[in-house]
């Protein structure tokens, strides 16, 4: 649970949490072959220049200071994944609708990197397993307003999708010569667009599928 708040958000406050958003992402990006174990609060009050007690006064521990630091971003990214056409499997830039992802983590691979390892790192997956499973349903939704039937729950799909993601990510992440996030995005979409359209009785748009493999 978040540290309570001041009534009005002054510009101190606000200062201080930037710094210390800054402070654990910067040691994060420096330490990319360590993982989130070996950073610990002294650093990053060190870093952010802001006394211990202080760092207590917004968060409870550095799990959640790293969480607030990369939230706003998950929303964004969220927020910036445009929803499918209902009649292809893309969105309208023509791209797959998880390329945008790929293309976050892989500007911020050492970060990313260092979060889905050690003891915190199952805490981490679950809340981006979660926003991430929110998004499927979001983006999603024109394919099922057309859809002749509905074999699985919305839920369930979102939550395989949100999953499928998690595990090619963690893959990607540790290979020494990864493929770039436009491949990654096309790889996700043809392991994973093909039983969802047959679960909502759209195998007609598996076609649109093979025309996006082809480019």
């Amino acid at each position: 649970e978040q540290r309570q708040k001041p009534a009005r958000y002054d510009r101190r406050w606000l200062r201080t949490r930037h710094a210390l958003h800054e402070a654990v992402l910067e040691l994060l990006e420096e330490q990319e072959q360590a993982d989130f174990d070996t950073i610990h609060v002294r650093d990053v009050c060190l870093r952010a220049d802001v006394a211990r007690p202080t760092f207590y006064l917004h968060f409870k521990d550095k799990h959640e200071l790293l969480w607030s630091s990369l939230e706003e971003e998950f929303d964004s990214l969220r927020d910036a994944m445009a929803p499918l056409h209902g009649d292809s499997l893309l969105p309208d830039d023509g791209r797959p609708l998880t390329q945008i992802v790929f293309e976050y983590l892989e500007k911020n691979r050492g970060v990313y990197r260092a979060m889905f390892a050690g003891a915190g790192a199952a805490k981490f997956q679950r809340r981006f397993t979660r926003h991430m499973a929110a998004a499927f349903r979001q983006k999603h939704a024109p394919l099922r307003e057309r859809a002749p039937r509905t074999d699985f729950s919305e839920d369930l799909i979102a939550e395989h999708l949100a999953g499928s993601l998690l595990g090619m990510i963690q893959w990607w992440l540790n290979q020494s010569d990864p493929p770039n996030a436009a491949r990654m995005a096309e790889s996700f979409t043809r392991l994973n667009a093909p039983g969802v359209v047959r679960s909502l009785g759209l195998e007609s748009m598996l076609e649109s599928l093979k025309k996006t493999a082809r480019r």
